[in-house]
């Protein structure tokens, strides 16, 4: 089963750090993060048994059952996705690692190549001085633009009672609408809610609730 005979120290290496290959999962915290990791540890224990159990040096193949070599190719196949993952997930750290070097560097180059760029202090003082020469100069009153805004005039009985008619009529339908649309609204809550216990109780992940009471704003009208 070993091509370098490390199989009995294989198997009191596990022997102390596991009672049992269902307690692998078990540093895991997440409920359903174990549960699954149980789930892909199964058929585990039949083919460590297969390892380790029989006789490294027999020349003798020994009889194994359907259900031992599943179990065995599974494991043979389960940990050869591990390996290969997790060599996949050395290379993307390594390779964002060099990224973020490359881009300090890229930028280090940028700052360093042509001198500093200008800093807010010479912005300042360029503003500084500008507001200065703003203020030496004397305006006459010919410099002085003439007021362009238009001067409003009184309005008058007919244009008030029309903007106070438009502000009840806005009023009116703002108060039906809310009255036809809630029992609409109360309906979609109360399914919503529902929804919510049937997830609490069944173990899934709960969707956040989606409505809340709030105060009618008065900029709507």
């Amino acid at each position: 089963m070993f091509k370098n005979g490390e199989g009995p120290s294989l198997k009191e290496d596990f022997k102390n750090r596991f009672r049992n290959v269902s307690r692998i999962m078990d540093c895991v915290g997440c409920d359903k993060c174990r549960l699954w990791g149980k789930l892909q540890t199964a058929g585990y224990g039949t083919a460590l048994k297969i390892l380790f159990e029989f006789d490294n040096n027999n020349a003798d193949v020994p009889d194994l059952k359907r259900t031992e070599l599943v179990a065995l190719f599974n494991l043979y196949a389960r940990l050869s996705s591990s390996m290969e993952a997790l060599r996949k997930f050395r290379g993307m750290i390594e390779a964002d690692e060099s990224h973020g070097a490359e881009s300090i560097r890229e930028r280090a180059k940028k700052e360093h190549a042509e001198g500093r760029p200008p800093g807010p202090s010479d912005g300042k003082a360029a503003g500084t001085v500008a507001k200065e020469n703003h203020d030496e100069y004397t305006w006459d009153e010919e410099d002085i633009p003439p007021s362009t805004q238009p001067t409003k005039r009184p309005r008058t009985t007919g244009e008030m009672l029309n903007s106070e008619l438009q502000l009840i009529a806005k009023v009116t339908k703002l108060v039906l609408t809310s009255w036809i649309s809630f029992p609409k609204i109360l309906y979609r809550i109360a399914v919503l809610e529902l929804e919510r216990l049937w997830q609490f109780y069944i173990g899934m992940p709960v969707t956040p609730r989606t409505w809340r009471f709030e105060r009618p704003s008065l900029d709507e009208l």
